[in-house]
């Protein structure tokens, strides 16, 4: 069975740390990770690399750098409510989101795409944070900040800067700021569909030149996705997704991972491969195995873990028994 992990470094955590950590994964049958790395841990992981099938794992739009924050404050994306992500980002302080539609975004993340794939030995370049902003969250997060979500409303509601706006008008001849109902305009989320699509559209093909894949974590499904984060995933071409079913993000039972599962098999075909991502902190030890056959059966190519931090000692003996599962 095919068991991937996402690997989150944390900022303090030493490089020798982190290696003992990559090879306690390597012990319990992991055979991939995404590796959210610090410079100061990369070069003593690279030896790992080709043996663990070793991904960089990237958020892309989400950013909060200080630096890019004071010095590009208008790469952000604007909110209906005419509030930029840059000062006022939505639901917590670190979502602070790049516009795919400004020309300088686009060619930041391409640089920043070639520097990662300067490493000989990575094998692909993981995409997160692909999406625009929660318009909707899911059921479960909602009273986590006070909210009860029923509509579109425009704080979460995004993006209306001059690009956007100036780009939509060309197609269109109007402005989007102007329409009744740009919930159900069609144009207009398309025109939100389509931004994200050039964008994944060019990073795979920089990423393709250096003769590297591209994997990306992705919303739960493609209706849910383009609903909740206007991102329409099923349209890309990329090696392997990574859906997160996190179900109890969304109120349901564990169930629901398989059949969400199946329903990506059947849009998606098999030309790219599945990975189901779940959330270990809503899974107790006992459950995991049996979630796991769920995702086999449902034709997935294997699991993805969120994420190493979350790991119990009793998931890891479930972890390396399945890893050696066929």
């Amino acid at each position: 069975m095919k068991l991937k992990l996402w690997y989150n470094t944390k900022r303090d955590a030493t490089a020798q740390q982190v290696k003992k950590y990559f090879q306690l994964a390597q012990e319990m049958g992991i055979n991939g990770i995404n590796f959210q790395y610090t410079p100061q841990t990369i070069s003593d992981i690279l030896p790992f690399a080709k043996e663990m099938d070793l991904q960089i794992w990237r958020v892309l739009l989400c950013n909060h750098s200080v630096e890019i924050k004071r010095s590009h404050p208008e790469w952000f994306m604007v909110s209906r409510a005419g509030k930029s992500s840059c000062d006022f980002p939505p639901y917590v302080g670190y979502y602070n989101w790049l516009c795919p539609n400004q020309p300088a975004v686009v060619e930041y993340l391409l640089k920043e795409i070639k520097q990662l794939c300067s490493y000989s030995q990575i094998s692909a370049i993981h995409l997160d944070y692909i999406r625009y902003p929660d318009v909707i969250l899911p059921p479960a997060l909602q009273p986590k900040y006070n909210l009860q979500q029923t509509s579109e409303a425009a704080a979460y509601d995004f993006c209306y800067c001059p690009s956007c706006r100036q780009k939509f008008m060309e197609i269109s001849g109007k402005d989007p700021l102007q329409l009744q109902n740009p919930q159900s305009n069609l144009a207009w989320l398309k025109f939100r569909y389509d931004s994200i699509n050039n964008l994944v559209r060019k990073l795979e093909e920089r990423i393709a030149r250096f003769g590297k894949k591209t994997t990306a974590a992705v919303f739960p499904s493609p209706l849910l996705a383009r609903t909740l984060v206007r991102q329409d995933w099923q349209s890309w071409n990329l090696a392997a997704y990574y859906p997160m079913i996190y179900h109890n993000f969304y109120e349901e039972s564990a169930d629901w991972i398989g059949q969400i599962c199946r329903f990506n098999r059947n849009i998606i075909g098999h030309k790219s491969e599945i990975y189901a991502g779940i959330f270990l902190p809503a899974i107790q030890p006992p459950e995991l195995k049996d979630i796991c056959h769920q995702i086999i059966r449902n034709d997935a190519d294997g699991i993805a873990l969120f994420d190493f931090a979350s790991i119990k000692p009793q998931h890891w003996q479930i972890i390396k028994s399945l890893s050696k599962e066929n």
